[in-house]
């Protein structure tokens, strides 16, 4: 089991195979990862301990103890702790690398410019693609 810390608290990986991995994740007090996605790995997350805000797409909600949240390729998602922290256990499943991580928004300066340029293009034209299929279906083509 390795330990990794991180500015806003630290995760433990539990269990890692080829395409899936278990983590537990412990946010401190009032911090919260940054608000990112990842292409290749979906997340399944429980909450075991304490309560934050989670913002998931374009909703924000409260969590707490027994709350589940499944977290799609490429959904946006960030998690902030309350204020006595929250604990939550992580299962990713796909490819379950660090660096599928591309953050949009980070509290701690982990945000490289490039990237958030290179994200937002991609989701605009993803838009327009996904809102030109559905006009086709509207008027019954492909």
């Amino acid at each position: 089991m390795t330990t990794e810390v991180r500015p806003w608290g630290l995760f433990e990986n539990l269990l890692e195979e080829i395409d899936y991995k278990v983590k537990r994740i412990i946010i401190s007090p009032n911090q919260s990862i940054s608000l990112q996605y990842h292409f290749h790995r979906e997340e399944y997350w429980i909450v075991v301990e304490g309560d934050g805000e989670l913002t998931h797409e374009d909703t924000v909600r409260t969590v707490e103890v027994g709350d589940s949240v499944f977290i799609g390729k490429e959904d946006l998602h960030r998690l902030k702790a309350g204020k006595n922290g929250i604990t939550i256990i992580e299962t990713q499943i796909g490819l379950c690398e660090e660096d599928d991580i591309v953050r949009l928004e980070d509290h701690y300066g982990r945000v490289e410019w490039w990237k958030r340029f290179i994200t937002y293009t991609q989701r605009i034209v993803v838009y327009f693609i996904r809102s030109k299929r559905m006009s086709l279906r509207l008027l019954g083509g492909p």
